[in-house]
């Protein structure tokens, strides 16, 4: 997030967004306009969680909330009033996380990009609209496998956004 949304310098627009034909498939889906189709999760998004401390039962509830919400969306509030140093982030220390003073905007960061690495993981889509407009849009979509009916924000990764 921190910037990371203006880092981007990839074109407007989502690749498939309204695909009727998923590869491999020998028929067309029926797909009504606007419903996500349900995609899963992997197993190996499954163990990138677990190997960074993930309880199980955690993981699972994820899991299962991505087959039921296949779409999520973030309201980002990209304000003036988010530059107050009134915030909190928690920072490994030693093994420990520590909280430490921050911007709002420095907090949020950290939750945008928390909740973007468990998307990653679990391809389960999520979009961030911004409240403000920007000059590089206002809506980014991260872990769009790309068999959506609903359409999409700026595609975004990981790597975009921590730039």
């Amino acid at each position: 997030c921190r910037a990371a949304f203006a880092k981007s310098d990839r074109t407007l627009g989502c690749p498939g967004t309204s695909p009727v034909h998923r590869a491999n498939s020998p028929r067309p889906m029926q797909v009504a306009v606007g419903v996500p189709v349900k995609t899963g999760t992997t197993q190996e998004g499954v163990e990138s969680l677990s190997a960074r401390g993930f309880p199980p039962g955690l993981v699972n509830a994820l899991r299962e909330s991505v087959d039921r919400f296949p779409v999520r969306f973030w309201v980002v509030d990209n304000s003036g009033s988010m530059n107050h140093a009134d915030g909190t982030r928690l920072v490994p220390n030693a093994g420990k996380l520590v909280p430490v003073a921050s911007t709002r905007w420095a907090e949020i960061g950290d939750t945008v990009m928390a909740s973007a690495e468990i998307a990653t993981a679990l391809t389960a889509r999520t979009d961030y609209i911004l409240l403000n407009p920007r000059p590089e849009g206002v809506h980014f979509t991260v872990a769009d496998p790309g068999d959506s009916a609903l359409a999409c924000g700026r595609p975004m990764d990981l790597a975009s956004m921590s730039a």
